[in-house]
């Protein structure tokens, strides 16, 4: 008898071999696909960028809310062109013992102030990361729900990209 390899896969996950915390490995989404999960999606520029620290057992996280002035509302209500919107989304690095679980390790890109964006947002809905957006905040979505649309001249390309971050290997 002969399984296919994803029958293999789905299969140790289940049991699971492996050990340890197990994360989804995101898909990254094409725009129609943001476009339709999303709550809102809005361009604009980013105008300041606030960033905390947390230290947990097995993750250093960097937890960000960027100050947007909207430029178009695309899809969504209760946002208005020129409006202040203040929008969520993080990064994580491993500092736990042993390899990298599977997994994401946050939002790339991620924008700087005084950059143009798309950004695909998730409101009192699931956002791709978190089942408990509800409080009304603007939660970025899935992983890679920014679109630089012009870059800052002093931005590196690896910026802009987000290749700058670790990538989980399993």
């Amino acid at each position: 008898m002969s399984f296919s390899p994803r029958v293999v896969v789905i299969a140790l996950l289940i049991c699971g071999v492996g050990g340890g915390e197990v994360d989804a490995i995101k898909k990254r989404l094409t725009p129609a696909q943001k476009y339709r999960i999303a709550t809102h999606v809005v361009t604009g520029r980013v105008t300041k960028v606030y960033e905390r620290e947390e230290q947990k057992p097995k993750y250093h996280w960097t937890l960000y809310v960027a100050e947007v002035r909207v430029d178009e509302v695309e899809k969504g209500q209760g946002v208005s062109d020129r409006q202040l919107i203040y929008v969520r989304y993080w990064r994580r690095k491993w500092v736990g013992e042993g390899r990298v679980p599977p997994g994401t390790s946050g939002y790339h890109p991620i924008p700087v102030d005084g950059q143009a964006v798309r950004i695909y947002l998730a409101r009192n809905s699931r956002d791709g990361a978190s089942r408990e957006n509800n409080d009304g905040g603007f939660n970025v979505l899935g992983m890679d729900g920014f679109e630089i649309l012009e870059p800052q001249p002093d931005a590196t390309a690896d910026d802009v990209a987000g290749e700058t971050s670790e990538v989980a290997s399993p």
